[in-house]
């Protein structure tokens, strides 16, 4: 812990606080304490040394008693504007999974390198359309998509929420048909209405199957890392694995 903190570290730790942000740049201390961006810059650097501020990377940085404190979920979900937690991270949030992913996955509207570590976990951005980037909400400080997207985004991109497996497997009793169906049609995808059509059908849940058979115009593989069988033809997919 620093001994001493000057009165230009301390006002800029309460500008800060003051405005409940958890990440910051050198221009916004430079606009927060009315200097020059060169002396945010050296301001920032000093406090870094002091270990008051934790640098994620070039040009962003968190107090770091925040950042010792704050759930890495919280932390990974506001890092970058237009994220949410998505994917596997998003199926712990919810506590869908027991698993804990070793990534900290958060969907972005726009690409972004990897290179990013939050609490010694790995931070993996995985870019959407911005015509996918809904269905999230904030639940308290953390902005995750909703159960029903976490699905969506999952069959869309499969894979990304480890096996399938963890997403045939939901309980899908304790999900809102209608809001899935509704994702599906927004999205567009001919695949995803094909995945979620034969899923739901296969867990029984009553859902509007012409909405999603409407959008279903060619053949896709339920699982794209298998072979090409089993073909199911109401939903033009093949079932290539199980999903019982």
């Amino acid at each position: 812990m620093v001994s001493s903190i000057s009165s230009r570290e301390s006002e800029l730790i309460d500008q800060i606080e003051s405005r409940d942000i958890i990440f910051f740049t050198p221009r916004d201390a430079a606009n927060f304490l009315g200097i020059k961006k060169r002396n945010a810059y050296n301001l920032l650097s000093r406090m870094k040394n002091k270990d008051l501020l934790t640098r994620i990377e070039s040009g962003k940085y968190v107090l770091t008693k925040i950042f010792d404190s704050e759930d890495v979920y919280v932390l990974a979900s506001n890092l970058v504007d237009g994220s949410y937690l998505g994917f596997f991270s998003a199926l712990h949030f919810h506590g869908l999974t027991d698993q804990v992913p070793q990534k900290v996955q958060v969907a972005a509207t726009k690409r972004k390198n990897n290179n990013v570590e939050i609490q010694g976990r790995p931070i993996q951005f995985i870019k959407l359309k911005s015509d996918d980037f809904f269905g999230y909400s904030r639940y308290g400080e953390a902005l995750v998509s909703t159960p029903e997207k976490t699905v969506i985004d999952s069959l869309r991109l499969p894979g990304k929420s480890g096996d399938l497996s963890n997403i045939f497997d939901l309980d899908y009793e304790n999900l809102d048909a209608d809001k899935l169906v509704d994702y599906a049609v927004r999205t567009g995808s001919s695949a995803v209405a094909s995945r979620l059509g034969l899923l739901l059908e296969n867990k029984n849940i009553e859902f509007q199957q012409e909405r999603l058979k409407s959008l279903v115009s060619h053949y896709v593989f339920l699982d794209p890392s298998r072979s090409k069988e089993n073909s199911v033809n109401k939903w033009k997919i093949y079932c290539n694995r199980d999903i019982s």
